[in-house]
């Protein structure tokens, strides 16, 4: 019988999770490398770019916490916790 896992943290990890953290990482590091050497001084912010960062910050923030709280849910359907317990209980 393999082993259930308890949540998506529990090792192994899957490929894929370990590619989408690292596109998410990607993202965050890029953007943050193109954005920054726009903001030499704070009087020179463009309005363009406080909209982007007011888009782009709660976007990037609600993938990150969205992916996290899945990521940590039970994948397991309760009815196989059920069939465990009565097959236990014969």
């Amino acid at each position: 019988m393999r082993k259930t896992k308890t949540n998506g943290f529990s090792l192994p990890l899957h490929p894929f999770q370990y590619i989408t953290y690292f596109i998410i990482a990607f993202e965050i590091l890029v953007t943050s490398a193109i954005l920054a050497p726009m903001l030499p001084d704070y009087r020179q912010v463009r309005n363009r770019q406080i909209i982007f960062l007011v888009v782009y910050i709660p976007t990037q923030s609600t993938v990150l916490l969205t992916g996290l709280v899945t990521t940590l849910s039970d994948p397991t359907d309760p009815v196989v916790y059920e069939h465990r317990k009565a097959i236990q209980n014969k």
